[in-house]
């Protein structure tokens, strides 16, 4: 067994150790993004319970987000972003309770990511802030795919709910809903 130094040394091993095994290649601005937001998220980084505390629905969050000045649009869609993330990859089971599942998640953190990307478009200076937020928005499903792994391993998944696991894969693609089908020899079919 390995022992890491700090845990950006084993974020690090473990995306790489992941994108090996769902042989996926992710570009060096989503690898560093996502090792820093695990990093933060291990650190205990809260900038991410403004948009949790605030109770409305996540496309309500993004909606006003796109109408505030550059400064508080940015860091809200930031934020928007990276929660939908860590709760589409890491914490999926957090929304057994809600009405709406994962592919909200999804589809919402990648539009926060989208129109980031969009925003620094406009700005030469920027070029690397675009080049990140675009990169993480072609990329969202390989980071999810990444997460859930890592969630997987740190034994956050409900690996016993057959139903739930079918419906994401179904919705997703998501490869390791799909290994717990098929571990319980099921054979989904790919509607996709």
């Amino acid at each position: 067994m390995k022992v890491y130094k700090n845990v950006k040394e084993l974020f690090f091993d473990l995306i790489i150790e992941f994108e090996k095994k769902l042989k996926i290649h992710l570009s060096e601005y989503s690898k560093i993004y996502l090792m820093k937001l695990l990093e933060e998220l291990a650190e205990g980084n809260n900038y991410l319970n403004n948009i949790i505390k605030e109770d409305k629905p996540l496309i309500e969050t993004l909606l006003e987000a796109v109408h505030q000045n550059i400064f508080e649009k940015i860091r809200n869609l930031k934020a928007l972003g990276d929660l939908c993330l860590l709760f589409g990859g890491l914490y999926p089971d957090y929304m057994t309770r809600k009405l709406v599942d994962i592919d909200y998640f999804i589809n919402i953190g990648k539009n926060s990511y989208n129109l980031i990307s969009d925003t620094y478009k406009n700005y030469t200076t920027k070029y690397d802030l675009y080049m990140l937020y675009s990169k993480l928005t072609q990329e969202y499903l390989k980071l999810i795919n990444i997460l859930t792994e890592i969630s997987d391993e740190l034994s956050f998944l409900d690996r016993d709910n057959l139903y739930k696991s079918l419906k994401r894969w179904e919705r997703t693609g998501i490869k390791k809903y799909s290994e717990f089908i098929k571990s319980n020899n099921i054979i989904p079919i790919n509607y996709n």
